[in-house]
């Protein structure tokens, strides 16, 4: 069941657990639930998402550990 749009989504280190085509498929969940222009705190192990979340006009902001 989807909930709505998110306008901050925290995305720690739970993808590097995964396999790659779980991690696709949680990626396309996560982007799928982010508003445009919303905010995503992602670990440093999510290189892609700034591409990612730029190409849907959100913005990924790097969390320290």
């Amino acid at each position: 069941a989807r909930f709505g749009l998110f306008d901050v989504i925290f995305c720690r280190n739970v993808l590097i657990y995964l396999t790659d085509p779980a991690r696709e498929q949680v990626t396309a969940a996560l982007l799928a639930a982010l508003r445009p222009g919303g905010l995503a705190y992602v670990a440093a192990a999510w290189s892609q998402a700034r591409e990612v979340l730029a190409a849907i006009g959100a913005v990924a902001a790097q969390m320290d550990q």
